[in-house]
């Protein structure tokens, strides 16, 4: 019998021991699995830095390279130079290189030997815009009254334009006050409390924002775009159809000869697509630009 519960006592020794040992184990995998994957975080959020700081810092060269060569070449080229000189910012950069398919075999293997070479083991997609070809949002509480009248209306524009061209947008919002939707973007701007809309306070529409239901706008110019889906009233196919065509860096006038063809229509009603046309025909001709 003492052997007996000598050999049961050994058996459940021995399972446990194992049973500890596979404990260990799995804890010792999964451990290493959650650092693995740390790790590999980590270095992708490195190579995401250096990969955004090598696009700024590339973009910064172009715009660097493009004022040196106006300035040398603007004397002799006088009204063309800006047209002729523009595609060294205005082209998109993008790394890996995109090959264009016009590009000879020669000139394709020397770029792909080149990238492969390369230690920048990331992506990205760069493009340079003019500000200026924009409107500056922050004006609607300009203390030029003038200015801030002919931006509203400027914005109104680009929203009617867009119930012209758009059929969903026309049917979702046929009925929508977009002078409300102004008012509380400017009671957002203005250093005031006092309402420009018809709501009883500034406060009025934001009683479910902040800790304790008394959410205020900031009264303040805003400091980026993505700050306007905070606006009450701002709904993402308002700010669709904004993004593309405001600014919120003070430029105080639109570069006409930069401005997409969405900011030159808004500028009236009168010009149509053939207008535009003629316009773009105009921008991009060189002798007269």
């Amino acid at each position: 019998m003492a052997i007996k519960n000598e050999r049961g006592v050994a058996i459940l020794l021995a399972v446990f021991g194992l049973s500890v040992m596979i404990f260990l184990a799995v804890e010792v995998a999964y451990d290493t699995q959650v650092e693995y994957i740390t790790a590999s975080q980590n270095v992708n959020r490195l190579k995401a830095h250096y990969a955004a700081k090598a696009g700024v810092e590339i973009s910064l060269l172009r715009i660097s390279i493009y004022k040196q060569a106006l300035a040398a070449a603007g004397p002799q080229l006088g009204a063309k130079a800006q047209t002729l000189l523009n595609p060294i910012w205005q082209f998109p950069l993008s790394w890996p290189i995109l090959v264009p398919d016009k590009v000879n075999s020669v000139e394709k293997e020397e770029i792909q030997a080149a990238t492969a070479e390369s230690l920048m083991d990331s992506q990205y997609f760069v493009t340079i815009e003019g500000e200026g070809g924009k409107i500056d949002i922050n004006d609607l509480d300009s203390p030029n009254a003038e200015i801030a009248d002919r931006l509203k209306a400027q914005i109104i524009q680009m929203f009617e334009q867009e119930k012209e061209s758009n059929e969903v947008f026309r049917q979702k919002y046929s009925n929508f006050d977009f002078n409300e939707l102004l008012s509380a973007i400017k009671d957002w701007i203005d250093e005031d409390s006092n309402p420009t809309g018809r709501s009883g306070t500034e406060r009025g529409g934001y009683s479910d924002r902040g800790e304790d239901g008394n959410f205020l706008p900031p009264n303040q110019p805003f400091k980026s775009l993505e700050e306007l889906h905070m606006v009450k009233g701002m709904v993402d196919d308002f700010y669709r159809v904004l993004a593309p065509r405001i600014t919120v860096f003070g430029t105080k006038g639109i570069n006409v000869n930069t401005a997409p063809d969405l900011v030159i229509k808004s500028l009236s009603s009168d010009i149509d697509d053939e207008k535009m046309a003629r316009i773009n025909e105009r921008r991009n001709d060189p002798e007269k630009g």
